[in-house]
């Protein structure tokens, strides 16, 4: 196909949502409609620098050995990078014969014979092939019928799903310390909205214009029913704007689960649901906000940090409570109160005297926040490494966390099985605050088993 028939050819199939070059200078989109289509060219960039390094970490395969089908393939771009990345087998879906027809003109023009796509109802349908991955990005929020979806996913896939989404509505977190039997164990519940998205706003094309926002517990809430364990909320490597229509998406990867039983036993754990879904070092950490002087804001768990910009290819937690480079505290706000403080002229100059970017007493607290995750994940070693920096630190004040610290100690040591030593790490515990209840209630477990087992004793 020479140039020009290429360029009528994309005109003919045009308009195109999304960027590729399909020869030098030649674009699916023309360059005079890149400002009007920048928000699609920003999230089709962070997509494609999130997602490859998780398809490497969570396949089980190389991808010349994995099969991937991607649900909602628009115009069948994502589909063409897997493609490009080596995987054995791609089958992507979408509802609209137009975005179909630009992924076959797709398939034909770069020779993808592994590569199939179908247009078929996503609300409704359901292969009986089975894929070890599945994607689905940035398409929840444009069905109508989301569990049926992910239930239809579920028995098509053998390991992860990964799903990006737009959650633009907050979690509502129940506040009063009163039992909801009504409401179940939960305390955290899952919020939605819906609207009906102008024309003129359209980003994608959806059911009769009507989207759904849904808070990130919801879609948790959701892909535990369907039948997905270990739901965990990974750090985009790529930021996305401020301020900006598609800045508060979420990324999450969602392990199948063939246990019966397992959306009860995840019910009964579920005083904290980002406590109960912690499996895997990526599980909390959240990306706040991008380009504040220099640094990436982070939020993980209760706690944020400041990272200077071009130290975040790999996160990795215990490197970040660690580093005094890094500004900690417990609000965005006092993270910038600190980067200001620290970049001002007359500051504690950080690339000159490398000073500590935040207060030893809250990340202390932040330790030993990490340390508890650790814990969940079973990374005992590193989790007891953290809990001894704090206890050891030199000029840590008397009223610090030392009593929680004893019982994390004791909770890794009974983990290992030696009773003794967590024994004597609770008494510690109690010595220094005596109506530590939690501290109590494991040395009376350990006094012999109660008469009746009463439902908290499940989250300690």
């Amino acid at each position: 196909m020479n140039l020009a028939e290429l360029e009528q050819r994309l005109q003919e199939l045009g308009p195109w949502n999304f960027l590729l070059e399909m020869q030098p200078g030649v674009f699916t989109i023309p360059r005079m409609h890149w400002k009007g289509l920048w928000h699609n060219i920003v999230v089709q960039d962070y997509i494609a620098k999130t997602l490859p390094p998780l398809l490497t970490r969570f396949s089980a395969a190389p991808p010349a050995e994995t099969s991937v089908i991607d649900i909602g393939c628009n115009e069948g771009w994502l589909s063409w990078l897997l493609f490009r990345l080596g995987y054995q087998r791609i089958l992507g879906i979408d509802s609209h014969p137009a975005n179909i027809n630009k992924a076959l003109f797709l398939k034909d023009y770069y020779r993808m014979t592994n590569v199939d796509f179908l247009c078929a109802d996503i609300n409704t349908f359901r292969p009986e092939e089975q894929f070890d991955l599945a994607l689905m990005l940035g398409v929840i929020n444009h069905i109508h019928n989301p569990v049926g979806v992910l239930e239809n996913i579920h028995a098509c896939t053998r390991g992860y799903l990964f799903l990006d989404f737009d959650a633009l509505c907050a979690d509502y977190i129940e506040t009063s310390p009163e039992p909801k039997f009504d409401t179940g164990l939960s305390s955290v519940y899952g919020n939605m909205r819906c609207y009906f998205e102008r024309s003129h706003q359209m980003t994608s094309t959806t059911d009769n214009h009507l989207v759904f926002q849904y808070s990130p517990r919801a879609v948790l809430m959701m892909l535990n029913f369907a039948g997905f364990s270990e739901v965990v909320r990974v750090l985009p490597r790529v930021a996305l704007p401020p301020h900006y229509k598609n800045d508060k998406r979420v990324f999450f990867i969602a392990r199948k689960s063939d246990t019966p039983d397992f959306l009860e036993s995840e019910i009964l754990l579920d005083r904290d649901y980002a406590e109960s879904f912690a499996q895997l070092p990526d599980a909390l950490p959240t990306l706040m906000e991008e380009g504040y002087r220099g640094f990436n804001l982070i939020g993980y768990g209760n706690f944020h940090y400041g990272i200077p910009q071009g130290e975040m290819e790999d996160f990795d937690i215990l490197a970040v409570v660690n580093n005094k480079r890094y500004a900690c505290a417990k609000t965005l706000a006092r993270v910038k109160q600190v980067i200001d403080r620290h970049l001002s002229p007359g500051g504690m100059g950080w690339l000159s005297r490398q000073k500590d970017l935040g207060d030893d007493a809250d990340r202390d607290l932040a330790k030993l926040e990490v340390a508890r995750d650790l814990i969940r994940q079973s990374r005992l070693a590193e989790a007891r490494g953290l809990l001894t920096e704090v206890l050891e630190r030199p000029g840590r004040p008397g009223s610090d966390q030392a009593p929680s610290i004893y019982y994390e100690l004791g909770r890794i040591a009974g983990k290992e099985g030696k009773l003794e030593e967590a024994r004597k790490y609770w008494e510690k515990c109690l010595a220094l605050d005596p109506d530590f209840h939690r501290a109590k209630g494991q040395l009376a477990r350990l006094a012999g088993p109660p008469p009746a087992l009463g439902c908290h004793t499940l989250f300690d």
